[in-house]
């Protein structure tokens, strides 16, 4: 059994309302209406059906909300996603195993009773999250009580690159040029929030918290010697500045801190790449994550194949350790 916690979906009610939104969705239709995998299900299980047995863990497509809509729109899009991803797990129990719930993180006391909602009126498995909301990144502190209610609920956040689409790469241009912003900004983003979720002292303050980081935590795990070089002092540092206040120091090193995170497989394929992020992370921090139905379930196994683990470590990969996170 395969478990795919890595797919994305946009149901057709919501993509109405969001397409709907003057000037907002826009240049984005022609692109997601080219993607029919996600929102026919028809055309989705035809996908599907040419893969071993395989059940997915679903949420929302990109681009993150902020990044189209207002957060009163937001506030409208988020309950009706998360109603209709739910019906969507409850209508094909042989197609999805679960769902992760979107936030509207504009308004942290209004996410919290969603996320309320989501988890017990809903079924949610967890919540997706991007790496910013507008232009604030997810470590700041006003976002401290989504990390605690996911602790202490026990429930896994799927941390989803977002880099909007005017954010420049050099200071004098006007906004990322040749696609560089997705393509490299995503996966740079994704290891500047690990490193800052760490020095903000999360995993201290909430134990056991699980973040999956998608495309196998972006650049960490390939500069693995030096980042972890480097954080461990930037920790030290810190920690010198907590004893002068009287406040407990962290608790682990620089290393030990990376390898809280979990990673998905989701590389296009590669092999070499997964490889990399399994030896960083650990076989029991790794789930299985095609990026459906923006890569292709079928390149993701085949990659997996390739890398000639045993079967007990397959296994854990493939289904395992992601059933252990949603159940």
């Amino acid at each position: 059994m395969i478990i795919d916690f890595s797919t994305h979906v946009l149901p057709q009610r919501t993509f109405r309302m969001i397409d709907a939104m003057p000037q907002r969705f826009g240049a984005m239709t022609r692109e997601i209406q080219g993607v029919r995998a996600l929102y026919d299900m028809e055309e989705r299980f035809r996908q599907l059906d040419r893969v071993p047995e395989h059940l997915q863990v679903i949420s929302l497509a990109s681009p993150a909300l902020e990044e189209i809509a207002t957060p009163e729109q937001i506030r409208h899009i988020v309950p009706l996603a998360n109603d209709e991803m739910a019906e969507l797990v409850a209508m094909h129990p042989d197609r999805f195993v679960g769902f992760l719930a979107s936030l509207s993180l504009d308004d942290v006391n209004w996410s919290l009773r969603e996320m309320e909602r989501a988890f017990d009126q809903l079924g949610a498995a967890g919540i997706q999250l991007s790496t910013q909301i507008r232009d604030t990144p997810l470590d700041d502190p006003r976002f401290e009580p989504v990390f605690e209610m996911l602790a202490r609920r026990d429930k896994p956040l799927f941390l989803h690159p977002a880099r909007p689409p005017g954010l420049a790469d050099f200071p004098g241009e006007k906004g990322s040029l040749f696609g560089v912003g997705q393509v490299i900004g995503w996966p740079y983003l994704t290891s500047v929030l690990m490193w800052r979720i760490i020095c903000r002292g999360i995993f201290d303050r909430h134990p056991g918290l699980k973040i999956v980081t998608h495309h196998l935590g972006g650049m960490i795990p390939y500069q693995s010697a030096r980042m972890e070089e480097m954080l461990q002092y930037e920790l030290d540092a810190l920690d010198e500045g907590r004893r002068r206040e009287g406040l407990a120091g962290f608790r682990h090193t620089s290393g030990e801190y990376l390898r809280m995170f979990y990673g998905d497989t989701s590389m296009q394929g590669s092999v070499e790449p997964v490889r990399c992020g399994i030896s960083f992370f650990g076989v029991p921090k790794v789930v299985f994550g095609s990026d459906m139905p923006f890569s292709s379930v079928g390149d993701t196994l085949d990659g997996l194949a390739k890398l000639g683990l045993d079967a007990r470590s397959y296994s854990a990969i493939a289904g395992e350790n992601a059933l252990r996170l949603i159940a």
